[in-house]
C-alpha cells in the first residue's frame, strides 16, 4: 500500500511541476486575478513539516512524546469558479517518533488520507480548507528487538492559507486517533484496540495549486 500511496503522491508532483512551466496561460486561471472558469480539475502538491504532541493511553497508565519530521502532500480534486475546491488529500511523512514508554527516538513511516474541501477567498489570496480523515496509519522503525505499529487512524484537519501566484504558505491543525496497536518481538507478537495513540500536530508547508 505504502509504494502506491508514495507513487500517486510523486506522479502528481511531477505532473504540477511540468504543469506549471507551460506558463500563465491556464494556471493563471486559479489566481483570484485570473479569468474565471466554470469548474475544472487541479492538483496540488506539497511539502510539509509537523509539529506534534503525542500520548499513549494504556489500560493503566498513559506516556508522552512527539512526532515530529517532514514529509509530502498531494491533492487531487475539481475545482469551481475557481473558489471551492474539492477533492482527496494525502499525506506521506518521515517524522522521528519519540514517547516516554519506549525511552528512545526512532524514525517513523507515516499516511493520512481523507476527503478535503476549501475555499479560496478574494481577500489577500486568504485560503481556508478542512479535511476528514478516514485512514490513518504511523509505523515506527524497530527499537531494541520491538516493533511497534499504529493503525485504524482517523481524525481531521483544519488549515489557513496565503495564495501567492502558485505557491501557497500554510499553516494547518490535525487531531487524530490511532485505535489499534500491533507490537511485535523476536519472542511474540500481540494486536489490541485497549492501547490508544493520539496525535496533536501543527503542520507549516508550502503547497502549489495548479488548474487544469
Amino acid at each position: 500500500m505504502k509504494i502506491y500511496f508514495s507513487a500517486l503522491i510523486l506522479t502528481l508532483m511531477m505532473a504540477a511541476s511540468a504543469h506549471a512551466q507551460e506558463g500563465e496561460s491556464r494556471s493563471s486561471s486559479y489566481d483570484r486575478d485570473g479569468s474565471r472558469g466554470a469548474a475544472g480539475l487541479f492538483v496540488e502538491p506539497g511539502l510539509t513539516g509537523e509539529f506534534s504532541n503525542s500520548r499513549i493511553n494504556y489500560p493503566i497508565s498513559n506516556s508522552s512524546g512527539s512526532v515530529n519530521g517532514y514529509g509530502v502532500s498531494a491533492r487531487l480534486g475539481i475545482h469551481l469558479m475557481d473558489v471551492v475546491f474539492l477533492g482527496v488529500d494525502g499525506r506521506y511523512s518521515r517524522p522521528q517518533f519519540n514517547d516516554s514508554t519506549f525511552n528512545t527516538t526512532i524514525s517513523a513511516d507515516q499516511w493520512n488520507v481523507g476527503p478535503v474541501l476549501g475555499v479560496q477567498t478574494p481577500f489577500l489570496g486568504i485560503r481556508v480548507w478542512g479535511a476528514y480523515i478516514p485512514w490513518a496509519e504511523l509505523r515506527p522503525n524497530d527499537s531494541n528487538g520491538v516493533t511497534a505499529s499504529f493503525t485504524n487512524g482517523t481524525g481531521y484537519r483544519f488549515g489557513l492559507g496565503l495564495r501567492f501566484s502558485v505557491i501557497s504558505v500554510n499553516a494547518e491543525y490535525q487531531r487524530l486517533s490511532y485505535g489499534q496497536t500491533t507490537i511485535q518481538s523476536t519472542v511474540a507478537s500481540a494486536q489490541t484496540d485497549a492501547v490508544e495513540l493520539k496525535n496533536d500536530s501543527y503542520i507549516l508547508g508550502l503547497s502549489f495549486p495548479i488548474a487544469l
